[in-house]
């Protein structure tokens, strides 16, 4: 599949804030594991929102795909992705969500989990 040169653009944007989000995250770890802070039940319902949220956004933007009159908005994805395209995309945010959830102190692990319901 050939990509146009905003597509390669779009590609390297998100790696490079991929890699900018889990390297400040990475960052916090040291405040994070200084303080006692455990895992809760609240943290597993949010989590659990926002990957069954993130699960009904990946069918829909398949089945937009598969639409020839709807094409999807965002731009990171591209207008008519490709299947595997989706699926990375939303197994990454999966993945990067619950990382950064787990690694941020409980106040802000709650506001980002809550943003990002």
């Amino acid at each position: 599949m050939k990509h146009s040169l905003l597509d390669t653009a779009l590609i390297l944007l998100d790696i490079g804030v991929l890699t900018l989000v889990v390297t400040l995250c990475m960052g916090c770890t040291s405040f994070h594991k200084q303080e006692k802070d455990t895992w809760t039940t609240g943290d597993t319902i949010r989590q659990m929102a926002f990957t069954g949220l993130n699960i009904l956004d990946s069918k829909q933007t398949h089945r937009i795909t598969d639409d020839p009159m709807s094409h999807e908005d965002n731009r990171l994805l591209g207008k008519n992705p490709s299947h595997s395209r989706i699926n990375n995309y939303f197994i990454t945010t999966t993945i990067l969500n619950g990382l950064i959830s787990y690694i941020l102190p409980k106040g802000e692990r709650e506001l980002w989990q809550y943003g990002s319901i």
